[in-house]
């Protein structure tokens, strides 16, 4: 038969379980390691194996291996004692039947070869099949050991020897198990020497005559048989009958099918009734026809033998059978050998080589169940050629029993390391580590077949496996032809790639092509799923929801449309079309099979509803998720219905949802954030003291989370906010102490150093500001904390704050240097002036604010400004001239406002007059009222004016 072709390694696949798991799992484990050749692990395991699980069913066949580890280890006495029990004890074993030659064995291997040999011979008179090849050759091993060499040298020949004629009988089992054997060379040896002890014995030179045809020497075999028709008186009518078929043999090469249909016509008819000679005659037509293809003939030469009810050979049938076989009749094929099977159990060889093609046939014609009903029969009774093996093999992955596959088809490629079927060994492998999720053996198995001629449609597979191991990189690197490109599968696995290494300006291209051609429905919908994942990643929201639509409306039942749902769900959301995602979410969450995806489907659903409006729906979807605890989703369920409540001002139901979550998960990171969330609620509505005791609540828990520093920052404010500053400075150090890289530990020392201000503490305060100046530079000067400290320490002199506020700042400002330092020394000036203060304090305000008159002419604005406090402090010195001329230069010089403006004249014509220049006071006040008529400082002026009559 034909090797099967490999691609029929993948037509279909089952599912097998055998007992308890752990049973099932650790013979396995055993099993392989044996099958690895590392005997002494495999010998610990199954020993392990029998003290964990006694009394499984399994027992015997674990002391079967145990027996060979013993024996592959040199440990013969060990082997013996195991494989006896075997077969005294577990009889019930499946290699109960097989121990005995295992036994004889060992005992040769022990020098104990009289016991061996009586083991040997037991086990073949009991008729086993499995290695019944290696007890003939252990038992002439031991014969010769036992100086029976005569008997020795026939076992090894697989021949009889004696010193009289064999009986005829004797002499046609001699030459078949010569040629069942392969030792026809040495058969005809032994033949050609009994020729010339009985010369004149017809069926013996008949025999050499039929040896020699069967190794093809015709020139012999024609010359023996012409020996035969001439000189040997005793030849019988089957000799003669013979001599007529093998004559119409030789000739047959130079007949055309015509004239040989005459001569086998005669032929035919010179037999008469003897089937046995009509079936040798008919064998021949087969050949012949056969090999001119004239298929009609076969089939009726066939169709005779079978009517004739006469033993045929298995090479006849055969050559019907490749016939049938090469025209795709595979049943007729079938229905031939079934035919046969019983004929063929006479010989083994005969009857092994029709199970074979029977076997083959099934699984051709895909009925592997007949197939693996014939193999598994015969498997498992001694050693199979590699055919038998590899088909078995084959049979082993099409049921699903792919460990059972790859520990057969590693032995295979030990064994046959030059097989033909060595790529699909390799291949088998591959697919059973794929279906094992062993991906890197996998890979490795892949990659010996690459570039193998007739192995082409492994790349796709390959490329698959690679894929599932991530290798996305080296998928999207892969070279491929022009025709492996148009393939759709490598489009496929390389848009993928793509997709998943992020880059979709390459993979999304690829994809929409595959998706605009003519791809096949197994890739169609993973094209439309991958393509709107990738839009949805791309923020290409509106694009992403037209594929998933069209892969729920032409793929409704495909494996991807429950994920698609979700992410569709979620392009709708961005979109902020709420009443579709809430649809596609809830979707999702019916069609998925597990808990926690539904919840997740549902919560997604009620956020969704939430934002419609549907805040009853909303807080009945969230109460399902919460309802179904165990498959999550339920804290983010209770946090978002807190968010709602406090939406709603119900904030009681807001602090109870987050409480829930504390109580349910106390030591949890989301336990200590609701807990948290709890008191925020509180202090969002003003309630500090029930803020303040829910964090207090969450210490007391003895949690360290790192949320436990938002609970200080609140816990803080809520008992600033109360009123409670010593409290809120005691919180506040303790998330400095314990959170230092805290985001809060600069605000905290902020607040802390300003409630130390506000109590007059202001050493404290100060030492806090100078402590963040270092800390924190940046965050300080962005703060203007340097300031503060500044007008802090003016304060320790005994300013006020508003002094020592203008003080900081013209400090900072550099002085009169700056515009805003020129406005903190008017400010201060104005302070000091206006009011009734000490001489040494409008001392150093003069000296600052002549410094800004100095810079009138830049800035004209403080210029005039600085100019008119200079006059009020003229005037309140009684330097009533000057002041006068300082107020008037204040007024020319200000560029607005009015007011300014009308206030400096006015100052001025005051000071004219308490210098007793009336004529001067009068002058101004009339400036005064044609520029400024409508102002109150023009009113003021005529009453000024007045009093001066």
């Amino acid at each position: 038969m034909k090797k099967l072709p490999a691609v029929l390694c993948f037509l279909c696949t089952v599912s097998f379980v055998f007992g308890d798991a752990r049973v099932d799992a650790q013979f396995s484990v055993a099993k392989n390691r044996f099958l690895e050749a590392d005997y002494e692990v495999a010998l610990h395991e199954f020993q392990q194996f029998i003290r964990l699980f006694p009394d499984t069913g399994y027992d015997g066949d674990a002391y079967y291996f145990m027996g060979q580890c013993h024996y592959f280890l040199g440990d013969f006495p060990s082997a013996l004692i195991a494989f006896h029990r075997v077969r005294h004890k577990y009889t019930a074993s499946r290699y109960a039947r097989v121990v005995g030659f295992w036994e004889g064995v060992v005992l040769i291997g022990m020098d104990r070869h009289e016991e061996g040999y009586d083991a040997l011979k037991e086990y073949l008179d009991n008729g086993e099949s499995a290695y019944r090849r290696e007890a003939v050759y252990y038992l002439s091993v031991a014969s010769l050991n036992l100086g029976k060499e005569q008997e020795g040298f026939a076992y090894m020949e697989n021949l009889v020897k004696g010193d009289e004629k064999p009986e005829p009988y004797i002499l046609v089992s001699l030459m078949k198990t010569g040629i069942a054997s392969g030792s026809s060379e040495q058969t005809l040896f032994l033949l050609d020497s009994l020729g010339e002890r009985y010369p004149e014995d017809a069926y013996i030179t008949f025999l050499r005559a039929e040896m020699y045809f069967y190794i093809t020497d015709y020139e012999r075999s024609r010359e023996l048989y012409s020996y035969l028709a001439k000189n040997v008186a005793s030849v019988n009518e089957e000799i003669r009958a013979y001599l007529l078929l093998r004559e119409l043999y030789f000739s047959k090469d130079v007949l055309n099918p015509g004239e040989f249909r005459d001569a086998y016509s005669a032929a035919e008819q010179e037999l008469g009734n003897d089937r046995i000679l009509l079936a040798q005659l008919w064998e021949m037509g087969l050949f012949y026809y056969h090999e001119k293809n004239v298929f009609a003939d076969v089939v009726a030469i066939f169709q005779k033998m079978k009517a004739s009810s006469v033993q045929v050979s298995y090479a006849a049938v055969a050559r019907v059978v490749d016939l049938y076989s090469v025209s795709g009749d595979y049943q007729s094929a079938i229905d031939v050998l079934l035919w046969y099977l019983p004929q063929s159990v006479e010989d083994s060889a005969d009857n092994y080589k029709t199970l074979f093609a029977l076997a083959s046939l099934y699984a051709q014609s895909d009925d592997w169940d007949k197939a693996m009903e014939i193999l598994r029969e015969e498997n498992g009774y001694g050693p199979l050629d590699e055919k038998w093996q590899y088909l078995y093999a084959q049979g082993l992955y099409i049921e699903g029993l792919y460990e059972e596959c790859s520990a057969l088809s590693e032995v295979l490629l030990k064994e046959y390391p030059g097989s033909d079927y060595y790529p699909d060994i390799l291949l088998l492998i591959a697919r059973c580590a794929r279906e094992r999720g062993e991906l890197a053996r996998a890979e490795d198995h892949y990659r010996k077949l690459a570039g193998l001629p007739g192995y082409e449609f492994t790349k796709a597979e390959f490329i698959s496996i690679l894929f599932n191991q991530g290798k996305y990189r080296e998928v999207a690197g892969l070279e491929f032809s022009r025709e492996e490109s148009a393939n759709p599968v490598f489009s496929y696995y390389r848009g993928l790639s793509y997709v998943l290494l992020e880059s979709y300006d390459k993979g999304i291209p690829l994809l929409e092509k595959l998706e605009a051609g003519a791809v096949q429905d197994t890739l169609k919908p993973y094209v439309l799923f991958y393509l709107g994942w990738s839009k949805y990643r791309v923020s290409d929201f509106k694009a992403a929801l037209g594929y998933y639509r069209k892969l729920f409306a032409s793929y409704p039942m495909s494996e991807t449309v429950t994920s698609a749902k979700y992410t569709a769900g979620w392009c709708a959301f961005s979109l902020e079309d709420y009443p579709q995602a809430s649809t596609y979410f809830t979707e999702y969450a019916l069609r998925s099979e597990y808990t926690a995806q539904r919840n997740k489907g549902l919560f997604m659903s009620a956020r969704s509803l939430r934002r419609t409006g549907q805040t009853n729906k909303a807080i009945l979807t969230l109460n399902e998720v919460i309802a179904a605890e165990n498959g999550g989703y339920w804290k983010e369920a209770y946090f978002e219905l807190g968010e709602m409540f406090l939406e709603t001002g119900a904030t009681d139901r807001a602090i109870d949802a987050y409480k829930t979550v504390f109580m349910k998960d106390p030591d949890g990171t989301d336990g200590v954030r609701a807990m948290v969330e709890a008191g925020k609620a509180a202090y969002g509505a003003k309630r500090f003291d029930e803020a303040a005791d829910l964090f207090r609540t969450l210490r007391d828990s003895g949690t360290r989370d790192e949320k436990m520093v938002d609970a200080y920052y609140y816990w803080g404010l809520a008992y600033k906010d109360a009123g409670k500053p010593y409290s809120a400075i005691l919180v506040w150090n303790r998330l400095v102490e314990q959170y230092p890289k805290s985001v809060y530990v600069f605000e905290v020392q902020v607040f802390i150093a300003a409630m130390y201000q506000d109590m007059g503490e202001y050493k404290k305060a100060a030492d806090i500001y100078a402590k963040l100046v270092t800390q924190f530079p940046d965050d300080a000067s962005n703060s203007q904390i340097d300031v503060e400290l500044d007008k802090l320490k003016f304060m320790i002199q005994g300013q006020s704050d508003r002094e020592a506020a203008l003080s900081a700042r013209i400090g900072k400002q550099k002085g009169a240097q700056t515009r805003e330092g020129r406005e903190a020394i008017i400010e201060l000036a104005r302070l000091y002036i206006l009011n009734d203060t000490r001489k040494s304090q409008l001392d150093f305000v003069l000296d600052l604010l002549l410094k800004v008159i100095d810079k009138k002419d830049d800035d004209p604005d403080t210029g005039s400004k600085a100019l008119f406090l200079y006059g009020e402090y003229l005037s309140r010195e009684g330097q009533h001239v000057k002041a006068t001329e300082a107020m008037l230069d204040a007024a020319l010089l200000s560029p607005g406002p009015e007011d300014f403006i009308a206030q400096a004249l006015f100052r001025a014509a005051s000071s004219a007059a308490f210098s007793g220049d009336k004529s001067d006071a009068k002058a101004i006040i009339t400036t005064l009222r044609q520029r400024f008529p409508s102002s109150v400082w023009a009113e003021e002026g005529r009453k000024l004016e007045g009093g001066l009559k």
